[in-house]
């Protein structure tokens, strides 16, 4: 006879970690702790405290793995998926606006916008087209989309640089259309 106590046998949807709460938002706040380069310890255990309650660790150890596209949760994995992935994008997108060149030379001040631009890229990618029209576009939207993210990526490099650069930053900003970056940094 089997003890009514025995709940292992129950099912929980919270025991799923793709499961959503109605809690469960993009604009979650993980932590009271606003990290701001200094105490990451302290940040980190209450980042990943919250994680742990709501059952969503598993998206930054690896243990909730992406399904394949043709799978039935395949859209309710990347929808958790994104929960833990906004916070990121949100540091990565404070600590863009933050960054300017100071005393830094224009490599060093590069490298560091370029590694968070990478990081963005990474995990806040263009949308891409999956139903196939792309394909027979005759607009070049994805192109269009493409440009106008290289035109900011430009933009945020001027706007950051020193005082010293502020002819060579006219002379790009008159030039139609706007370079890419890597012919931009050769006229400096």
């Amino acid at each position: 006879m089997s003890d009514s106590s025995d709940t292992s046998s129950l099912y929980s949807p919270f025991d799923d970690p793709l499961f959503l709460s109605p809690t469960d938002q993009p604009s979650l706040v993980l932590s009271s702790f606003l990290f701001d380069g200094t105490s990451f310890l302290q940040w980190q255990r209450e980042v990943v405290a919250s994680l742990l309650s709501k059952n969503k660790s598993g998206f930054l150890s690896g243990e909730c793995s992406l399904p394949a596209a043709t799978d039935r949760k395949y859209n309710q994995w990347i929808r958790c998926d994104l929960l833990p992935n906004i916070l990121e994008v949100y540091e990565l997108k404070k600590d863009l606006g933050r960054i300017t060149q100071d005393n830094s030379p224009l490599v060093e001040y590069y490298g560091k916008l370029k590694n968070i631009w990478e990081n963005l890229d990474h995990l806040d990618p263009i949308p891409s087209c999956t139903c196939g029209a792309m394909n027979q576009c005759s607009c070049q939207m994805l192109k269009r989309l493409v440009d106008r993210e290289t035109q900011s990526k430009l933009l945020q490099l001027l706007m950051g640089l020193t005082s010293g650069y502020e002819h060579a930053q006219t002379n790009l900003l008159t030039m139609e259309p706007l370079p890419p970056i890597n012919k931009a940094l050769g006229l400096f």
